[in-house]
């Protein structure tokens, strides 16, 4: 029995984040000259007694990396023999990054965090994304405000045991060299003022053109379909021509974003996603974004908010959504400054080949 299997390849079109949850430190960066360099700092503390010493007598050095170099300097410590790797993008000053996800140290993207894009771009391609937003309606209409997605979603798909996405298996990526890896800053954009709010944030990230490559398969989804029980899986059919409801699921996100950046006139940001649109794609590709800060809407099923919508979650959310803005939310975005053009974070070109 032939299990039905893929190859897909990921080619990177705006940088992609997939965080460890770990961040790298200020004191482990060091910027010397116009080059800068993240230090191993547990070996450092291993090896060079005179500097651990130095720093329980002034733990406050810590905040202070310029000074930390003039400390290497006085015990003739050679940094460089602790280097763990380069940043090859100008910081203004040191920042903690946050890191990239790595197995062994090498960079990679999880099968999960590609399953989990697909999943909800195929559902949102599906005839299930329209019975989700009539019950999320419904729910407004009558006032019910403790409405629960999971709930709403199980009723359709079944829990994790007769859903039918626990056929559709993704593989991690292959695993990348440490110096694939950039860092970038990743400005929080206001579409209503054009202004960037709150600091920027530094983070890992796998830059355009970076290619890696995995491995999908369904298991034995479409046996399972010539079998009497297959009804105790819910809505298995949402799996069929799955890369045309992922294709489909992806469009109306782009045609939401473009919505909502002609309506505050976010001339930089519409280019973007015209520019999506304007991808040869062919049958066996899709535009995916994934991973971190890619956005509300990129993680959602009810698409672009209406006005009372966002009344809804106030009304439920209280005080805690006290600034929210019936009129356009979320406002901000997160985005990357590429010489003046901005982009969002996570877009990627997936080719999925049939094995």
């Amino acid at each position: 029995m032939k299990i039905k299997a893929y190859k897909y390849k990921i080619e990177v079109v705006t940088p992609v984040a997939i965080l460890s949850g770990e961040k790298i430190q200020r004191f482990e960066i060091v910027k010397d000259g116009n080059r800068t360099f993240v230090l191993d700092f547990e070996r450092m503390i291993r090896n060079e007694q005179g500097f651990v010493d130095i720093l329980i007598k002034n733990p406050l050095l810590f905040q202070n990396p310029e000074e930390i170099l003039n400390i290497f300097r006085r015990f003739n410590i050679n940094y460089k023999n602790y280097i763990k790797y380069e940043i090859n993008d100008y910081m203004r000053k040191n920042y903690e990054i946050n890191e990239f996800i790595k197995s062994n140290g090498k960079p990679y993207i999880p099968g999960s965090s590609i399953k989990g894009a697909m999943r909800t771009n195929i559902i949102r391609g599906s005839k299930f994304c329209g019975n989700y937003i009539r019950e999320v309606n419904s729910a407004i209409k009558n006032n019910n405000y403790r409405i629960n997605s999971s709930k709403i979603e199980k009723n359709f798909l079944g829990d994790s045991y007769k859903s039918p996405f626990k056929f559709l298996r993704v593989s991690d990526t292959n695993l990348l060299e440490k110096k694939f890896l950039r860092v970038k800053p990743i400005e929080i954009y206001n579409l209503k003022t054009k202004r960037k709010v709150m600091n920027i944030l530094y983070s890992e990230v796998l830059p355009e053109k970076t290619v890696l490559h995995g491995e999908i398969n369904l298991g034995f989804y479409d046996y399972l379909l010539d079998f009497p029980f297959k009804d105790e899986y819910m809505n298995l059919d949402i799996l069929e021509d799955f890369i045309l409801k992922l294709k489909s699921g992806v469009e109306k996100y782009i045609n939401d974003e473009i919505s909502i950046m002609k309506e505050n006139h976010e001339k930089g940001l519409l280019d973007f996603y015209r520019s999506l649109q304007s991808y040869k794609l062919k049958e066996n590709q899709v535009l995916l974004p994934l991973g971190f800060s890619t956005g509300f809407y990129s993680k959602t099923l009810v698409g672009k908010l209406r006005r009372e919508h966002v009344i809804y979650l106030k009304k439920v959310l209280g005080r805690r959504a006290i600034k929210y803005d019936p009129s356009l939310f979320p406002k901000t975005r997160r985005i990357i400054n590429d010489g003046g053009a901005m982009k969002p974070l996570g877009w990627i070109l997936m080719t999925i080949t049939e094995k």
